[in-house]
């Protein structure tokens, strides 16, 4: 198992340490050192990716406004099946069960959780090349 050290902030550098001649994967918090670059040093980020990023987020964010909405479809559906005074607006069909609903509603907020690691990951990546475009 490796375990690789990543600051969080761009103007901070891990140094790595040597023992022995290897590279040592271990580092503690005063290792850190301020790094100088100023903002014409950074790298550009590619044409698409922030664009690509603002529709992940939107498709994220709608992705669970529907799941919501068909949670609130499981529970009216459901409330409707108790005996409760509220009228369905599906009637008969494959739409009139609480189990299709509910299902929709998992299957819906399962995948905006996956757009948004696929967000979160993107980021990560976007960032790591950052870091290596400004070492080079």
């Amino acid at each position: 198992m490796r375990i690789i050290y990543r600051p969080s902030h761009h103007s901070l550098r891990a140094p790595l340490e040597t023992h022995r001649g290897r590279r040592s994967t271990t580092l503690g918090l005063e290792a850190l050192e301020p790094c100088a670059t100023s903002p014409a040093q950074e790298a550009a980020p590619k044409p698409g990716s922030r664009t690509h990023r603002v529709a992940l987020r939107f498709l994220a964010l709608l992705l669970v406004r529907l799941g919501l909405v068909a949670l609130t479809f499981a529970a009216w559906r459901l409330a409707s099946d108790l005996g409760l005074p509220v009228r369905f607006i599906f009637a008969d069909g494959v739409l009139s069960h609480w189990q299709i609903w509910f299902a929709a509603a998992l299957l819906l907020m399962g995948s905006a959780g996956l757009v948004a690691r696929r967000l979160q990951f993107g980021k990560a990546a976007d960032d790591r090349n950052a870091d290596r475009a400004q070492a080079a």
